[in-house]
């Protein structure tokens, strides 16, 4: 692909069913990917020797989509319009398979902040427990930890916020949040 479209986000493709379904499915999806801006499409339906090594198996065939533009606007915007248009584009028996570094970032992404959420749901919990125990009251102890909810909650939001002016980590957003509990 490097060689083909040269430095941009690939996104490849995995398409796998019965065959005449491929042949029926895959090229109007190859067209409706190459009607696309800043796209450009590598398919096991095009001619030459690159494509040749996309179809591995009858019942299998790849798509390599080259998106010219940043790996940021890619994860933020291609990716889930690329998505869409496979889903739009194949039906069963055909099923999809998207993969490539966009995709990836973007799972890694959403589940740092699925797992945020749940440890600073668990850290609450285990602030109320430590509360009761040193202070000696559950209404001390409520109050303490609505403290620490409240500083959370603001945590999280300044981040949000600061996150349209600047490109945060996942990382960065857990330490903010976690400095809000703290």
């Amino acid at each position: 692909a490097n060689a083909r479209f040269g430095p941009t986000q690939l996104v490849p493709i995995l398409l796998e069913g019965p065959r005449a379904q491929l042949n029926v499915q895959g090229p109007a999806l190859v067209r409706a990917l190459t009607r696309r801006p800043h796209t450009r499409v590598l398919s096991a339906w095009d001619t030459g020797t690159a494509s040749a090594g996309l179809r591995p198996r009858p019942n299998a065939a790849m798509i390599v989509v080259s998106v010219d533009r940043s790996e940021k606007t890619v994860v933020a915007t291609d990716q889930p319009q690329i998505e869409r248009l496979v889903a739009a584009t194949t039906k069963a028996p055909v099923h999809s398979f998207i993969t490539g570094q966009p995709s990836i970032d973007r799972a890694l992404r959403s589940a740092s902040l699925d797992n945020l959420r749940r440890t600073e749901l668990i850290a609450i919990g285990i602030l109320f427990l430590l509360t009761i125990l040193g202070l000696r009251s559950i209404v001390a102890a409520a109050l303490v930890t609505a403290v620490g909810a409240i500083s959370m909650l603001a945590g999280f939001g300044e981040v949000a916020v600061l996150g349209h002016v600047m490109a945060l980590d996942p990382i960065g957003v857990a330490l903010g949040t976690m400095t809000g509990l703290a």
